[in-house]
Order: structure tokens, then sequence, then C-alpha cells
């Protein structure tokens, strides 16, 4: 909002010029500073994860777009698909499972950032995930002007492949006492 209404003021002042009887007038006008718009971040393009089933520890590939919609530029310290999960429907939840962030991406009026990037997900179950920032106070914003939330499941099961406990298979020949004997190469 504007200082000054639209169409100025006006302000006039009378002067006396001492000992001289002589009245001086004055006038003033003001002049329209427009101030800026803040800076405003909306999402133009919607959140898409793919693939639509994906399963765990595959890669799931998450895009979207801001725009500063505002009329001053403004620095996102960090941009990221931010998600929660597996069996979470909160942001209280302690399982985060945010996507790679891209760091310290300025925004003029008017411009966009395209944000993708790939994440694994280590367990099968339900997550939701949603475009995200953090500005330079350290202060994240999500649900966003134009965001959306999607809720998806990782199908799989079982245990993911970087805890599989693998053995070593020895073999071994027991003779008739039950005695171990070494088989020869």
């Amino acid at each position: 909002m504007s200082p000054w209404p639209p169409s100025g003021i006006t302000a006039v002042d009378f002067v006396e010029v001492p000992w001289s009887g002589l009245v001086e007038m004055q006038t003033y006008v003001s002049q329209n500073q427009p101030v800026p718009e803040p800076a405003r971040v909306e999402v133009v393009s919607p959140l898409v994860l793919t693939p639509s089933g994906p399963r765990w520890a595959s890669p799931i590939t998450g895009a979207f777009r801001l725009r500063n919609t505002g009329g001053e530029a403004i620095t996102l310290a960090q941009v990221t698909v931010a998600a929660r999960g597996p069996g979470c429907g909160d942001w209280s939840c302690d399982g985060v499972v945010d996507w790679p962030g891209l760091s310290n991406r300025t925004l003029q009026p008017g411009q966009e950032l395209e944000y993708w990037g790939q994440k694994g997900l280590p367990l099968a179950g339900q997550y939701f995930a949603e475009p995200a920032y953090k500005d330079t106070n350290g202060v994240w914003h999500m649900g966003l002007e134009g965001g959306n939330r999607v809720v998806f499941v990782v199908g799989g099961g079982g245990t993911p492949a970087q805890h599989r406990v693998f053995l070593p298979l020895v073999l071994a020949d027991v003779g008739d006492d039950g005695a171990e004997t070494t088989p020869s190469p």
C-alpha cells in the first residue's frame, strides 16, 4: 500500500518576511512513491512424482516450478520436495525423507525456478510430499499458494537391500567319526 493517496497532497504555507510586510506563499505537492509489493513465492506447476507406483530403494523423481509473484527479489536458502513417512499424517512426524535440495537461489520479481530431484525411499509404506522452501531466516514454508500435497505408497515389503545380510557358504566334509575334514582343492 502506498503511503500517499493516489492523487497526491497539495500543501500551502504562508511565510511572513520579517519587517517587510510581505507574505510569501509556498506550495508543496507530494509525489506518489510506489512501495513495491513484498516478494511472494507461489507454485505455478504442481508437484509431480514419477513413477506413480514406486518400489523401495528405487529412484522417485519429484518436479515442480516456483515463481516470485511479488515486487521484490527473494533469496531461497533451500528448495526441496519435503516429505514424511512411512505412516505419517502431518509435519510433526519424525520420518523426515526430504529430497535433495537446491541451495541459495535468488528469484527476481516474475522469475521462475524449476526443481527436479530424485530420491529412493528405504521402506515400504504410505508417504506424503509437497513443494517447500526455507527462507534466509531459517523458516520452512510448506503449503505454498498453488502447491499440492501428493500422498503415495512405496511398495516392496521385506528388508531394503542396504540392510540385507549375506553369509558366506562354507562346505565341510564330515567323516564317519563326526570329525570335520578339510576338502582338498
